[in-house]
């Protein structure tokens, strides 16, 4: 029997018990704020629910940005203190766990889960990579296209998760140890990039935009088509992905002339893989359909509804089993969105949104003044960077339930269309490329060991800069022509 070993720990006393308490001291602060904020009169203009309600709002918000406690526990946290305070009934919160978004959100993970149950995720890979690994920048070409390709079509959470082993395996076949070499960082870089550019693309790279439009649904009754919404994100993600590739090729030395040992890799995959499969084929006919349904028939029929209908399909034709869909969902998510639409809801309904939009106005109208140009331009390029900056230090999600309610209600103040503050705030949200908060894509390049945050500060600056900028002029001179052919 092998003897236990014991670690004394040498560490002062008092930091030993802060290390294990501060988490409970920060909660009880952070509830005590939240007691004594409750017990002082409404602000001049804002009602008692509506304080209430705001009080409420930023209680969650802060929770979710420092995640003291897990984000599904907050937003069930959400569902109950509304109702707790005053601000909705308790029939009328409980039911917004039944809103379209989050039903859409499910749907969409649960589909992205069967792509890699069956293997179909990892097949079109290789065959993406084994088309473009003649040379070391085709390869980074190659991972930065086929992650952004596939986060048009699943969350970019699941292909950094399924990319990731692949990328390794590439990097060890280069002979490649962290911090062995430029070209290693060049890869996992190019696939978190990847991830996160094609992710904003449509509404199926990540719940940051169903979430959005959920929302706004809630606030104003209107929805956001799938192609709508892609008639800006494209214009923002075209200009990131060829900065990208630059900067990858550019600012990373290619200190490797061959990557021969890379086919191997991928040979050895795809023997591993075999034959492609009947339930291969049928979740991909699925697969298409379902786009389909979402691109021409969502606003008829429901995104939701489209969703539902193809996971009822996979498993009519027992293309997987449900604890399958247990291993690879995350169910977290859906209660943390869940909890931010009731939020939303009830800033908005209790007349918080109203008052807290006509103070935060005032800086547009200042820039306005000072600097020229439209209120309406200086509010949009104000909040896109904010969200970007933000996301760099918060999780995107967190970032869409703090400003989007916000933001709509100051859209509307201003005569301009709830659908553009959704694509602000859902596209910006996600551009976080540095710090690994914000995405799983980034905290899995940095997990592998080639990477610090020196490594990637500037040029995900340059990045950040560049997704800002794109979506500055998309909105001055593109959302007016695409207003006028409505």
């Amino acid at each position: 029997m092998s003897e236990s070993t014991i670690i004394i720990d040498n560490r002062p006393i008092l930091r030993i018990l802060l290390e294990r308490t501060w988490r409970f001291f920060a909660l009880m602060g952070l509830f005590a704020l939240m007691a004594l904020y409750l017990r002082q009169e409404p602000w001049d203009g804002l009602s008692v629910t509506g304080y209430r309600a705001l009080g409420a709002f930023f209680l969650c918000t802060s929770l979710w940005l420092t995640q003291l406690i897990p984000a599904s526990i907050t937003g069930l946290l959400a569902v109950v203190i509304v109702p707790l305070l005053g601000v909705l009934p308790t029939k009328e919160a409980y039911s917004f766990f039944g809103n379209e978004a989050v039903f859409f959100i499910l749907g969409a993970f649960i589909l992205a889960a069967a792509m890699m149950k069956t293997g179909l995720s990892t097949r079109l890979a290789v065959f993406l990579l084994k088309r473009s690994s003649q040379s070391p920048r085709a390869l980074v070409f190659c991972i930065l296209y086929s992650t952004a390709f596939f986060s048009c079509l699943m969350s970019e959470h699941a292909v950094a998760a399924f990319f990731f082993p692949i990328v390794l395996e590439i990097s060890q076949a280069l002979e490649y140890e962290p911090e062995g070499g430029e070209y290693g960082k060049t890869l996992f870089l190019a696939m978190a990039w990847g991830c996160i550019i094609g992710g904003i693309v449509t509404i199926l790279g990540g719940a940051r935009a169903p979430l959005a439009i959920g929302i706004m649904k809630e606030m104003t009754g209107r929805s956001l088509g799938f192609f709508d919404y892609m008639r800006t994100s494209v214009f923002v993600a075209t200009p990131l992905f060829l900065v990208a590739y630059g900067l990858l090729t550019r600012f990373f030395k290619t200190d490797v002339t061959s990557v021969d040992g890379v086919r191997a890799v991928l040979e050895k995959k795809n023997r591993q893989i075999g034959a492609i499969s009947f339930k291969e084929l049928t979740l991909s006919a699925i697969l298409i359909l379902s786009i389909l349904g979402w691109s021409f028939l969502g606003e008829t029929y429901g995104l939701g509804n489209i969703a539902i209908i193809a996971v009822v399909a996979l498993f009519v034709f027992d293309l997987v089993e449900w604890k399958d869909i247990e291993a690879y969902v995350n169910w977290g998510i859906v209660l943390m969105y869940g909890g931010a639409i009731v939020l939303g809801k009830a800033v908005d309904g209790s007349g918080a949104l109203e008052w807290l939009s006509v103070k935060v106005l005032v800086v547009p109208q200042i820039l306005s003044v000072a600097l020229g140009g439209a209120q309406a331009f200086w509010l949009v390029a104000i909040l896109c960077l904010a969200a970007i900056f933000l996301t760099e230090m918060f999780s995107n999600a967190a970032v869409v339930a703090l400003m989007l309610p916000i933001a709509i209600k100051m859209a509307m103040g201003m005569s301009l269309p709830a659908e553009s503050m959704v694509s602000c705030i859902a596209i910006a949200s996600g551009l976080g490329f540095i710090m690994p908060m914000g995405t799983p894509a980034i905290a899995l390049a940095y997990s592998s060991g080639y990477l610090k945050v020196r490594d990637i500060a500037f040029p995900g600056l340059m990045l950040n800069l560049t997704g800002w900028l794109a979506f500055v002029l998309t909105a001055r001179f593109l959302w007016p022509v695409f207003a006028g052919s409505r």
